[in-house]
């Protein structure tokens, strides 16, 4: 699988949102010329950035390829 990129635009810690914009090393497009990509955290559990990266690895990898395919 290709590397995938993820940046973090915002984060809204009172509604529990983070804005990502992400591309992998195949996408037709640089990373800044996605729009952002809101997620719900619902894992409370994470403690840290890497933590939270993991927790929504599956989600963005599964947009990666499909928006990457279009």
């Amino acid at each position: 699988m290709n590397k995938i990129n993820i940046k973090i635009v915002e984060v809204d810690q009172e509604n529990h949102t983070v804005l990502v914009k992400y591309a992998s090393e195949t996408s037709a497009k640089n990373i800044d010329e996605y729009p952002a990509v809101a997620f719900q955290i619902t894992n409370y559990n994470v403690a840290n950035l890497d933590e939270f990266i993991e927790a929504i690895r599956p989600q963005i990898s599964l947009y990666v390829y499909q928006r990457d395919l279009a």
